[in-house]
């Protein structure tokens, strides 16, 4: 009786089991979303091109330029949000520096505070000449004195292909009533 009863253990355990890594399998790629332009869906990237991130936004707080042009691609396509565009690292770190010498002649607190950052990656297309297949983005968002900016970072082997940012000013609120 009792290695029946070690038998039936053991095959529900190794059901139970088997449907377990049968469900894992099942959530390791979840995708959701579309692009308009192709087949692709979109699902969750990776924390090694959040963490790559992090270097890039400590760099750029410390204004540590060399570290920071290490971590953009030779022909990058960075493009701010009042319109200027970068296409070179020593471009982007040309208008960063820009931005600071600007904030600082106005008597501005130059700064910021990262929110939240989170990296997200396309399907496989089956197009093959569909080329934004090889990196991740990351998506971060930033509040400083007077404006929160999103921005989005292609990022293929390390290095940032593509930068977009967006500013929205922050809203003047109207007092609440007691």
């Amino acid at each position: 009786m009792k290695k029946i009863n070690l038998f039936v253990i053991a095959i529900v355990t190794f059901f139970s089991c088997d449907q377990n890594s049968k469900n894992i399998q099942k959530m390791e790629i979840p995708t959701n979303g579309f692009f308009a332009s192709s087949d692709h869906q979109v699902m969750m990237g990776s924390n090694a091109t959040v963490e790559i991130f992090k270097k890039i936004d400590k760099a750029w707080a410390d204004r540590d330029y060399e570290t920071l042009k290490s971590y953009i691609h030779d022909k990058p396509w960075m493009h701010f949000a009042n319109g200027d565009i970068a296409n070179s690292p020593q471009e982007f770190v040309d208008l960063i520096e820009k931005e600071y010498q600007d904030f600082q002649s106005s008597n501005s607190n130059w700064g910021w505070k990262t929110n939240f950052a989170y990296s997200v990656r396309q399907t496989k297309s089956e197009n093959p000449e569909y080329k934004n297949q090889q990196g991740e983005w990351v998506n971060a968002r930033f509040t400083s004195e007077d404006a929160t900016y999103e921005e989005w970072y292609y990022i293929v082997d390390g290095k940032i292909q593509t930068w977009q940012q967006a500013k929205r000013l922050k809203a003047k609120r109207m007092p609440l009533k007691k």
